[in-house]
């Protein structure tokens, strides 16, 4: 997780009382005195929505669908090497970089914009406890609503995950031999099975 640290500040006026006798002798007098404003306590704040790690319908570490290249590094807080499109095509690719270890995967753009991100090792999970190594039984239970279809490529099947507050949102859980392989989110994107296709 990602700690933000905020500085908190706190008025603290000091009253003081001084008793003694003036020379007239009256009775005690008193005085007050405000002191500037001090920083008395720093905090840390743990703030899940920015763990690229955790991925959740709202977004993975505070990237969502739509977002440009360099809003994303903004969010993650790396620099990403984004590839050309091919001709004929408005989608690149971008590699998790190697700052981010052990989250391995990559990332795909469509006309410059943040479509999806395919997350294919490392300690990538969802809020329920869902992570690569996850049986396709905890998956299901995890989350009843499951959509499937079966994979292309391989013998098992990919699960999806939609986002009711964003339709075209969803996450996706690629299944291998029972157990959860990848686990994907991003827009219509999420979709494609090979890279920008």
């Amino acid at each position: 997780m990602t700690g933000r640290t905020l500085l908190v500040s706190f008025s603290l006026v000091t009253v003081l009382g001084v008793a003694g006798c003036n020379a007239g002798g009256e009775g005690p007098s008193t005085s007050t005195q405000a002191t500037p404003p001090k920083p008395v306590a720093t905090v840390t704040i743990n703030d899940e929505s920015e763990d690229p790690g955790l991925v959740t319908l709202k977004g993975v570490g505070g990237v969502t669908p739509g977002m440009g290249v360099a809003e994303v590094e903004q969010a993650w807080g790396v620099r990403l090497r984004v590839s050309k499109p091919s001709e004929g095509s408005t989608c690149s690719t971008a590699e998790l970089p190697g700052s981010m270890k052990p989250l391995q995967g990559y990332l795909l753009f469509e006309r410059g914009k943040f479509g999806a991100v395919f997350f294919d090792g490392g300690s990538v999970r969802t809020p329920e406890g869902i992570t690569r190594g996850s049986t396709e039984a905890d998956l299901k239970a995890a989350y009843p609503n499951l959509t499937s279809e079966p994979a292309k490529y391989v013998k098992g099947t990919d699960y999806f995950l939609a986002s009711t507050a964003n339709p075209n949102w969803a996450v996706r859980f690629e299944t291998e031999g029972g157990k959860v392989e990848g686990i994907d989110f991003g827009g219509p994107e999420v979709h494609y099975v090979e890279a920008c296709s």
